[in-house]
């Protein structure tokens, strides 16, 4: 009867044993799939976090040379208004000349013309 007892508990513990075997296979089984899945999805983040540090880095790049080019273009415009200033200046000065010279003119001609009244009066006389 202990032999029977036996073989059943070693026949049970067998069983339970396998029964363990196979769990803990299938576990494995889903970690490793687990795994590989992590594996994946790192992979898939390195590669996306590369591309965002080439895609920052351009970005930068671009920013730099519009930041560049920014800065000429504020130099460039400041130094086209210093010339057309200038070249205002110039203007005012040559109208203002001009007015001058025209002024005298005019007073000039407002003296000849009472000069030729005058000695046009003497001619009568």
């Amino acid at each position: 009867p202990g032999s029977v007892l036996s073989n059943v508990t070693t026949s049970r513990l067998a069983q339970s044993n396998a029964e363990d075997v196979l769990a803990i296979s299938l576990e494995l089984e889903n970690v490793r799939e687990e795994l590989e899945k992590e594996r994946s999805e790192h992979s898939r983040t390195r590669a996306e976090l590369s591309n965002a540090h080439h895609e920052k880095a351009e970005v930068e790049r671009e920013l730099s040379r519009l930041s560049e080019e920014r800065e000429e273009l504020i130099i460039s415009h400041a130094t086209a208004v210093d010339g057309l200033r200038i070249e205002l200046d110039r203007a005012r000065h040559r109208v203002s000349a001009a007015e001058e010279d025209a002024n005298l003119a005019l007073d000039l001609a407002k003296g000849s013309a009472e000069s030729r009244e005058q000695l046009e009066g003497w001619l009568q006389r």
